[in-house]
């Protein structure tokens, strides 16, 4: 992606990009979910993997998926490969891992992908 700017164009496509490869990690689990979370002052959603644990206890574990580079926003160059890319790659291969091994948590997992962050974090 040129960027993943949250108020771009981009950053809706890399956020669909997340949603459909953590989809795919997960999709032989019963006990995993992938959902956008909308915000209502931009367009770019933060994305939440949930895998059901027996207890009602959480644990999150996220990253940033918006990128920034410069006052150009959506027009600018910043593919992000170092911020944060390697925040979501290192969550999604946590995810992809957990998965592989039919990993059931005692506690309920959720992995975000958060949008907004570069802007203040917001999402």
């Amino acid at each position: 992606f040129q960027n993943r700017f949250y108020k771009g164009e981009f950053g809706k496509q890399s956020a669909a990009w997340i949603k459909d490869t953590w989809t795919n990690l997960v999709k032989s689990r019963s006990d995993a979910t992938v959902e956008y979370f909308q915000h209502p002052s931009w367009d770019q959603p933060s994305i939440i993997l949930t895998i059901k644990g027996k207890s009602p206890e959480i644990i999150i574990l996220g990253g940033h998926q918006d990128s920034i580079n410069g006052p150009m926003g959506s027009k600018a160059r910043a593919p992000g490969a170092d911020d944060n890319a390697s925040g979501i790659s290192t969550v999604t291969e946590v995810i992809r891992v957990l998965t592989d091994s039919s990993y059931a948590p005692e506690k309920t997992l959720k992995f975000m992908a958060y949008a907004g962050e570069e802007v203040g974090l917001l999402g």
